[in-house]
């Protein structure tokens, strides 16, 4: 007689039917689980969505018609009143356009170096001495790191001109010419500044005549004329008559006590 087989036998008798009473208990309990979880999950989603249902723009949602989709388009939000809007076109942009006085064929330009923007970008020309307007030309519609300037030559019953263009159009790009030469270098001639520029120009000269004269953009100290008034009358006054005190302060309030009004350090005329 086998003791170890019927041994197993009546210990798996015993166990294989607790066994698959917990096993089906936890698959039980495992699908119960997820499906809490899915229904969380969907619970979740809908809160969300709920969220924006309690918002009033969420049944005020507007949308545009254009009926030339190619030229106008357009977006409303939910403040927008309904209607129908025409678009009334007041001005076109443009391309920003500069043109110099008359040149003469004669003038020579450089050495020098002309530095040109476009907006927010800019490019710089080296000019050799002895340069024509021509060779300006060829120097700025020839540059590799040219962001869209073009510049062109036009004859007038006065003389020739130089046209600089830009190729972009807006306020956003215009052109500004800036130049690095020496003092009376025809250069200069073709120098352009916006107005902005300018003021900035005409500020910063200022403040540095103001500083090579040693005189202050703004006074430092400010005197009082009353503080100096009550000053000079305790300095006018006698130590030892009483009468005295009272005349000089009425003749320092009348005016007819001459002080001196100094900025900086306060002096006083002697008694």
């Amino acid at each position: 007689m086998d003791i170890n087989s019927m041994v197993s036998k009546i210990v798996d008798a015993e166990r294989i039917p607790k066994q698959q009473r917990i096993d089906f208990e936890r698959a039980k309990i495992d699908t119960s689980i997820s499906a809490y979880g899915r229904l969380r999950e969907s619970l979740d989603t809908m809160k969300n969505l709920m969220a924006n249902f309690r918002q009033e723009k969420a049944f005020a949602l507007r949308s545009v018609n254009s009926t030339e989709e190619n030229i106008v388009t357009a977006t409303a939000t939910t403040d927008a009143i309904a209607g129908k809007y025409a678009v009334d076109v007041l001005q076109l942009a443009q391309s920003h356009k500069i043109a110099s006085d008359v040149i003469p064929d004669d003038t020579r330009f450089g050495p020098g170096k002309l530095q040109i923007s476009l907006g927010d970008e800019q490019f710089d020309l080296s000019l050799r001495k002895n340069s024509r307007l021509t060779d300006v030309v060829r120097a700025i519609n020839g540059a590799s790191d040219n962001p869209g300037v073009r510049a062109s030559i036009i004859k007038d019953r006065n003389g020739p001109r130089l046209i600089v263009a830009s190729d972009q159009s807006g306020a956003e790009k215009a052109l500004t010419i800036g130049v690095q030469a020496e003092t009376g270098n025809d250069l200069y001639r073709l120098e352009y500044k916006t107005i902005e520029q300018r003021v900035r120009d005409l500020e910063q000269a200022q403040e540095e005549a103001l500083s090579l004269l040693g005189m202050p953009s703004e006074p430092e100290n400010e005197v009082n004329p009353q503080q100096e008034v009550a000053e000079a009358q305790e300095v006018q006054q006698p130590a030892d008559e009483g009468e005295g005190k009272k005349d000089t302060a009425q003749e320092a309030t009348s005016g007819r006590l001459k002080i001196p009004f100094l900025a900086g350090p306060k002096r006083h005329p002697a008694p």
